[in-house]
């Protein structure tokens, strides 16, 4: 609910993510996160049913893992 009368429901949501990761080397690594890969809009937060903060959208990160 987004407010403490519980007279307006947020709704539920899910989304999915995933993490692919590749070892080149013992010591050098390569990430990729996909987040909201069906990109789903929800809402994280909410002020009444006026105002809504929105999830975040489908987004792909790289990154470069280094051991010493």
């Amino acid at each position: 609910y987004s407010d403490n009368a519980n007279s307006f429901r947020v709704p539920s949501y899910a989304t999915v993510d995933a993490t692919l990761s590749y070892v080149v080397t013992p010591q050098l690594a390569v990430d990729i996160h996909g987040y909201n890969l069906f990109y789903r809009d929800y809402a994280i937060s909410t002020y009444s049913n006026q105002q809504w903060v929105l999830g975040r959208p489908r987004a792909v990160d790289v990154s470069l893992r280094v051991g010493f």
